[in-house]
């Protein structure tokens, strides 16, 4: 999904948003997430045991709604998710190749790919090398990065 510049100013404002998901049943599953923006998609962390995880897994539509009071910005698109590595993984919206890369020295190992860390605890983008020598309450993940 192309953003134009006062959606991505807007988005990159704002770090709170409603995650809208399918139940099995078909009706909607509403969840307030923080997310993070890279300037091209926006990263949601999740555990693998959530309803928005399994929801998104199962049924890939997804929308989100990030408020400024009266003012809204509402996305419609594909969640993906990216990167399960024990409990924690990854459920962004449209086209999202996955979280926003933590700088280490991991992160050029091969061309096109990347490694991210992350708190399963609460979800922050952490080191790589911090997260491996935390191995019960953190993952690491390898991504692609995406093409500009």
């Amino acid at each position: 999904m192309e953003f134009t510049d006062e959606q991505r100013q807007y988005l990159e404002g704002h770090q709170l948003a409603v995650l809208g998901t399918g139940k099995r049943d078909g009706s909607p599953q509403l969840s307030m997430v923080n997310y993070r923006f890279d300037r091209a998609h926006i990263l949601i962390s999740v555990t693998s045991d959530r309803a928005k995880w399994t929801n998104t897994r199962r049924q890939p539509k997804v929308a989100l709604l990030i408020p400024d009071g009266r003012k809204q910005l509402v996305i419609y698109g594909t969640g993906r998710l990216a990167g399960r590595l024990g409990r924690s993984g990854c459920a962004p919206s449209e086209s999202n190749p996955g979280p926003k890369r933590a700088r280490s020295a991991e992160d050029s190992d091969m061309p096109g790919i990347r490694k991210i860390g992350r708190d399963a605890r609460n979800g922050e983008f952490i080191a790589v090398k911090e997260a491996k020598s935390r191995p019960t309450t953190t993952t690491v993940e390898t991504l692609k990065n995406p093409k500009r």
